[in-house]
């Protein structure tokens, strides 16, 4: 299934529906006390998937909105907003 959101970006579904059962295996394997590399490699999964899903959602915010507040000659706010969401991903 894909969703298409408001501003022209989609993505498959399919990934983020993986990421409730995910979560609720690391929270099982904590429970369990579980061998730590076990609840990392959960982890790991979780994080590849939300970068994977960033990495479309971004795509989709710089050729719509970014491009539209240009040719509303709202250059600043595009750099400044542009800036803060790279600073934000990759923290």
């Amino acid at each position: 299934m894909e969703i298409k959101l408001k501003r022209e970006i989609t993505f498959d579904t399919t990934a983020y529906n993986e990421l409730v059962p995910i979560s609720k295996e690391i929270k099982e394997c904590i429970e369990k006390d579980e061998c730590c590399s076990s609840i990392l490699k959960e982890i790991a999964l979780i994080k590849n998937e939300l970068d994977s899903m960033s990495k479309v959602i971004l795509e989709g915010h710089i050729r719509n909105c970014l491009v539209r507040d240009i040719k509303l000659g709202l250059e600043e706010k595009v750099v400044d907003d542009f800036l803060y969401t790279i600073n934000k991903m990759i923290k």
